[in-house]
């Protein structure tokens, strides 16, 4: 199997306290029972939590951050945030006709949101919509015929979907993968998982591996796509969270560690080592985490269900820094990327020189700094590291964009010793 390079350098030396813990963007579904208890979302920003909205519904799935809004999945509907005011833009009901709501996972590709389904009456299992103004674009995409309970898609539009059956009690008992390339909405192709299968949903991409989380027999599952070749690692830490009958932010993967909940905490799996690392682990019950993409520091929310829902914020290392009421059963959250690039960019630069040419650019960026930068990394609005390499030529060197995606990104170097430097520009 490849692997993906990394390089395990801070972006900044950040501490884990107050205004510098980033934005969290929280939804909780409330009380399940009780049928005048709703959604809430708010932002946690260590150490305090700000409701900014009610969704008249029962219970939420999952939040997606792009760009600059957050999109949140919450049963029977889709509702889009703006982030830098907190304000709701535009809310849906999803599937009017359907007899049962069960929206589970959501992606975006370009300008579209694709919304998954755990169950759908009407074979409408993943729904294709508008990311501008949730008009409906298709009700449904070739060959998805089972519920989809996870969704990865690669930077040229390739789509990895899972399918599953669901048992009577909520376990997943098929594994099968169908590729679909979004540019044209055609069915491209499909592969099982072997029959490691039950609760069988999260999905990733690591370079040209799938991975999966099975949260029946605590595996995890990297797929080599080339070589239609299969590691499995035992997970024996697995939370009950990762079972069938649980939804939310239950996993994350950053670099090439996936971090995954556990029935005290919360550890990554290490794929250049294959080895397990626990990072908290004095939690009780946890229901849902994220983890800050820049300081590695961890939130935790945990819950009954019924009568209390809070959160607990960790440091890289497992510290507990704050506790927090979050409202009842707080199962979807993200990190908003702005406000950690934000942060990071108001932490860099302030004696270091860092210039570049083209800017706006097409194919390539002359970088000029005054300080040994010995790696790079590119990073989208979503925080994800679309580029990253090694500097020979300290001072100056060529960084090739031709390969982005028209958009805003920024551009970090790091020293030997792990400082940063940072900086905008924009791809035409």
């Amino acid at each position: 199997m490849r692997h993906l390079i990394t390089f395990l350098f801070l972006v900044v030396s950040l501490s884990a306290q107050a205004q510098e813990s980033g934005k969290l963007f929280i939804a909780s579904g409330g009380n399940f029972n009780d049928l005048t208890d709703f959604v809430t979302v708010g932002f946690f920003e260590d150490p305090n939590y700000t409701v900014i909205d009610t969704i008249f519904t029962q219970a939420v799935q999952d939040v997606l951050i792009d760009s600059v809004f957050a999109y949140v999945a919450a049963v029977d509907s889709l509702i889009k945030y703006d982030l830098s005011t907190g304000q709701r833009v535009k809310s849906i009901q999803i599937d009017p006709s359907a007899s049962f709501k069960s929206l589970y996972k959501l992606e975006v590709y370009q300008d579209k949101l694709f919304a998954c389904k755990w169950f759908a009456d009407n074979a409408r299992f993943i729904e294709v919509y508008d990311k501008n103004d949730l008009s409906l674009i298709s009700d449904s995409l070739p060959g998805i015929d089972k519920q989809a309970q996870g969704m990865a898609i690669t930077s040229d539009g390739t789509a990895y979907i899972s399918q599953n059956e669901t048992t009577p009690n909520f376990a997943d008992t098929l594994g099968v993968i169908k590729i679909v390339d979004l540019n044209d909405m055609s069915l491209v192709g499909e592969f099982e998982l072997t029959d490691r299968t039950e609760a069988f949903g999260d999905i990733y991409l690591m370079d040209d591996v799938v991975i999966t989380l099975n949260g029946g027999d605590k595996t995890i599952i990297a797929f080599d796509i080339e070589n239609q070749s299969a590691d499995i690692w035992p997970i024996e830490n697995m939370g009950v969270a990762l079972s069938g009958s649980y939804y939310g932010a239950r996993s994350q993967m950053l670099d090439n560690q996936l971090y995954y909940i556990t029935d005290s905490g919360v550890a990554f799996f290490d794929f250049d080592s294959s080895t397990i690392n626990e990072v908290v682990n004095e939690v009780d019950s946890p229901t849902a985490f994220a983890v800050n993409p820049v300081t590695k520091s961890v939130f935790v929310s945990k819950t009954d269900f019924s009568t209390y829902g809070t959160g607990e914020y960790y440091s890289e290392s497992g510290e507990l820094i704050s506790t927090v009421d979050i409202g009842i059963a707080p199962e979807a959250m993200a990190y908003d990327p702005n406000s950690i690039i934000a942060l990071a960019l108001n932490t860099l630069n302030k004696d270091i020189q860092l210039e570049m040419y083209p800017n706006p650019t097409v194919n390539y960026l002359n970088v000029f700094t005054d300080f040994e930068a010995t790696a790079y990394k590119v990073v989208d609005l979503n925080g994800r590291i679309l580029k990253d390499g090694l500097v020979e030529n300290h001072l100056k060197f060529e960084i090739l964009t031709n390969d982005l995606n028209q958009g805003y990104y920024t551009l970090i170097l790091f020293d030997k010793e792990g400082k940063a430097a940072a900086e905008h520009f924009i791809k035409q």
